[in-house]
């Protein structure tokens, strides 16, 4: 595979001891232009696991207070089926979300 680079090329007219001359100077972009692409990606990134993080968290917030209102006999009967362990999935998942948001930060 080979290697693509971007170059940055400047001309520069100069007079050398009575001889009009070009001054060339090249300035190699391609390490510039990928720490641009990676930060960008890391910010898109950051965006997304914000979002994913926001929306992960609001359903499974009104699931747990379903499941805590079952536990607590504030359900209706047939709702009461429904007990379950979910402290133990909702941590698990709360870990999960609050380090892949540390991660990204």
């Amino acid at each position: 595979e080979t290697e693509q680079r971007v170059l940055e090329l400047r001309v520069m007219p100069i007079n050398w001891n009575g001889v009009d001359c070009a001054l060339v100077f090249f300035n190699d972009l391609s390490e510039r232009l990928m720490v641009e692409r990676l930060r960008r990606l890391d910010e898109y990134k950051d965006r997304v696991l914000s979002t994913v993080s926001h929306d992960f968290r609001t359903p499974l917030n009104i699931i747990i207070q379903i499941f805590n209102a079952a536990m607590t006999g504030q359900a209706s009967p047939s709702e009461t089926s429904l007990r379950t362990p979910t402290n133990g999935i909702v941590c698990l998942a709360r870990d999960d979300i609050d380090l892949g948001y540390s991660t990204a930060s």
